[in-house]
C-alpha cells in the first residue's frame, strides 16, 4: 500500500459535510487541529482559548456548532492506523481562501476517507509527480514535543475557572494549552508523531503530514 496526495476546493459551505462524512471511531477516532487568524485584537480568554481548537474527530462532531467552520483560517484531520486496522493513516488538511476551502490529502491510497474525497471531485498525484525531481521520497517517522507541561491540581486551584483536569501550560503562550489525551499514558508532555517524506538525494523534506499523539515524559 502506497500514499498518494488528493488536491482540489470545495465551497466553504460544503467544509461541514466532509467533516461529518469523515469517518471516526470515538474510541481511536482521528484528530481535529483547527486555527483561527483574528482580524482584531483579543482581550478576552475565552475567546483567545478558542483561536486554537484540539479535538478528537468524534468529540468534534457533537460540539462544531460552537466552532463554526467559517471562522477558522486552517485545519486539519490526521489519523495514525489503529489496531484493528479498520481505517488507514492519512490527514487532510484545509485552508480557507474567501469563500473557496483548498484541501489536500496525504496518506494511504486505500484509507476509507479516499472515496468521499472522490465524491467532491478532487484531483489525486503520486508522490512522485509533486516532487521536484520527480521521484518518489523516502518516509521518514519522527516525533516533536509540544508546547506545555501538564497542570498539578494545586496548579488549577491557581488559575481558577480558566484551567481543568488535563490542561497543559507553557509560560511563553498566554493561553492554556488543551490537547486531546491519548488512551495511553498521562505524561507531563505531548509528543506529535508526524511522517516526513524525504528526497532520497538530497534528503530535504518535500512534504510532512501529522500521524499521532502520544503521551511523553
Amino acid at each position: 500500500m502506497s500514499d498518494i496526495i488528493y488536491t482540489g476546493s470545495i465551497p466553504l459551505n460544503a467544509l461541514t459535510g466532509l467533516l461529518h462524512d469523515y469517518p471516526s471511531d470515538k474510541n481511536e477516532g482521528p484528530f481535529v487541529l483547527m486555527e483561527q487568524l483574528p482580524e482584531h485584537v483579543i482581550t478576552h480568554s475565552s475567546t483567545r482559548q478558542d483561536l486554537i481548537i484540539f479535538q478528537s474527530l468524534d468529540t468534534f462532531k457533537q460540539s462544531s456548532q460552537r466552532f463554526p467552520l467559517e471562522s477558522y483560517t486552517s485545519g486539519r484531520i490526521f489519523q495514525e492506523k489503529n489496531e484493528n486496522n479498520t481505517h488507514n493513516e492519512g490527514e487532510l488538511r484545509w485552508e480557507r481562501q474567501g469563500a473557496q476551502v483548498q484541501l489536500v490529502y496525504l496518506g494511504d491510497e486505500d484509507a476509507n476517507i479516499v472515496p468521499v474525497l472522490q465524491q467532491y471531485l478532487l484531483t489525486s498525484h503520486t508522490l512522485a509527480e509533486m516532487t521536484r525531481n520527480k521521484q518518489e521520497p523516502e518516509p521518514v517517522s519522527a516525533d516533536y514535543y509540544l508546547f506545555g507541561e501538564r497542570l498539578s491540581d494545586e496548579d488549577i486551584g491557581k488559575i481558577g475557572s480558566m484551567a481543568q483536569q488535563g490542561d497543559f501550560a507553557e509560560v511563553r503562550v498566554p493561553r492554556i494549552l488543551r490537547y486531546p489525551t491519548p488512551k495511553a499514558g498521562h505524561g507531563q508532555r505531548m509528543r506529535l508523531k508526524v511522517v516526513e517524506y524525504h528526497d532520497k538525494q538530497t534528503g530535504e523534506v518535500e512534504f510532512f503530514r501529522f500521524k499521532t499523539l502520544i503521551s511523553g515524559e
